[in-house]
C-alpha cells in the first residue's frame, strides 16, 4: 500500500494505492489504519482509492469477500473519496451506487473471458467484455471517466462533478 499525489491540470489528485488480499496480508490492520488516516488527512480537491479487487461487482465472476466489504465501508463512511478502481474481473463495469463513491472496473488488458454474464441492476451503468483501457480527466470542479476498447473507440464516458 502506498500514495502518490499529483497535480494535473493544476488541480491536486491523491492516488491512494491498497492491497485488497486482506487474507493473504500479515499487516491488515497497519494497512487499513494508514489508509484511513491518508484520506482523513488528504487536502487534495480529488481522492482516488485503487486496488485489484472490486468493492461491488455485477458480473458472474465476483468473488464475495466480507472482510474487503468491511474495509471498503470504512473508505466510504469517511466521505472524501471520489472514485475507485479495480480489476481482478476480466471485464469493463462503471457501477454507481448512491452515498458511495463510483466504481470502475477496467480489468480486461489481456484476457477476454467469453463466459462472462452481467447481473442486470440500475446500479450497474456499463459493462463489456471487450479488451481496452480507461482515462481520467481532471478540471476544478469535474472528473470525466472514460473506457475505450482497443481500436480507441470510445465505450463509455461519465463526469463526476464536485462543487
Amino acid at each position: 500500500f502506498y500514495c502518490f499525489k499529483k497535480k494535473i491540470n493544476n488541480v491536486p489528485v491523491e492516488f491512494i494505492a491498497i492491497d485488497t488480499n486482506l487474507t493473504k496480508i500479515k499487516n491488515r490492520k497497519t494497512q487499513e489504519q494508514w489508509l484511513l488516516n491518508t484520506i482523513y488527512e488528504s487536502r487534495c480537491r480529488w481522492i482516488i482509492v485503487f486496488g485489484h479487487h472490486p468493492w461491488k461487482s455485477y458480473s458472474t465472476n465476483k468473488e464475495d469477500d466480507s472482510e474487503l466489504d468491511e474495509l471498503y465501508t470504512k473508505i466510504n463512511n469517511i466521505g472524501k473519496v471520489d472514485l475507485i478502481l479495480s480489476g481482478h474481473e476480466h471485464n469493463k463495469q462503471h457501477i454507481y451506487i448512491p452515498d458511495k463513491p463510483n466504481m470502475v472496473i477496467c480489468g480486461v488488458g489481456s484476457l477476454i473471458d467469453e463466459d462472462i454474464k452481467f447481473y442486470n441492476n440500475e446500479e450497474l451503468k456499463f459493462s463489456s467484455k471487450t479488451l481496452g483501457c480507461g482515462k481520467i480527466d481532471f478540471v476544478k470542479n469535474s472528473m470525466n471517466i472514460f473506457l475505450y476498447n482497443i481500436n480507441g473507440e470510445k465505450e463509455h464516458s461519465f463526469i463526476i462533478n464536485k462543487i
